[in-house]
């Protein structure tokens, strides 16, 4: 684009131009990948933290306030809540999948691929529908 182009999209921000140069800039590739990178990192440590803190790590009074098997635990905290053992299972396997995500979102923020990105966040959707639907 040449520089006269660029003065030219400058005063027009609602043209197709300047949402070609928007599409080349680092913000609008972080505003684009940013939410996606922020839930698998942080979602896939606090996943990890539970798994941790819950399996190798356990403390008998960690594990008997979950109260797990417990009716009501189950009713709202759903499959993950019927053991210890499947809680520490599922958590591990989610944080598996959310930090192994986080790939495509870095690679898409690095090379411009919206093709990465839409990928990316419709992998997330897939673990959360997978976790819930498949009791993982």
């Amino acid at each position: 684009m040449t520089r006269e182009a660029k003065v030219s999209v400058a005063n027009r921000p609602w043209s197709l131009g300047a949402l070609v140069v928007m599409r080349k800039s680092f913000g609008f590739w972080l505003a684009l990948t940013g939410p996606g990178l922020l839930v698998t990192i942080l979602g896939g440590a606090v996943s990890g933290n539970e798994a941790l803190k819950l399996g190798p790590l356990a403390d008998a009074d960690v594990v008997d306030s979950y109260h797990f098997g417990a009716e009501s635990m189950v009713g709202v905290g759903g499959y993950r809540y019927v053991s210890r053992d499947v809680y520490v299972r599922s958590t591990t396997v989610e944080a598996i999948c959310l930090l192994v995500l986080t790939v495509p979102f870095v690679v898409s923020l690095v090379r411009r691929n919206a093709f990465l990105a839409v990928g990316a966040y419709a992998g997330v959707a897939a673990l959360r529908i997978a976790m819930e639907w498949w009791h993982i």
